[in-house]
């Protein structure tokens, strides 16, 4: 079995189908504070993405 480490942030509806598949086995359920932390630096990340690009391209 391949293994991969990821840390992404996961809604409601995608958590079943990961289940479904397999694919939960370490995982932690954040507060709404803490999500709502964690999904502020995920907005950063995606501007800091968009405002680097260079052409239209570079949103792949």
């Amino acid at each position: 079995m391949k293994k991969f480490a990821t840390n992404i942030l996961i809604r409601n509806n995608r958590w079943a189908i990961m289940e479904k598949n397999g694919l939960t086995e370490n995982y932690e359920i954040l507060s709404d504070s803490d999500y709502l932390i964690e999904l502020k630096k995920k907005l950063l990340e995606e501007a800091q993405e968009v405002f680097e690009a260079e052409t239209s391209q570079d949103f792949d």
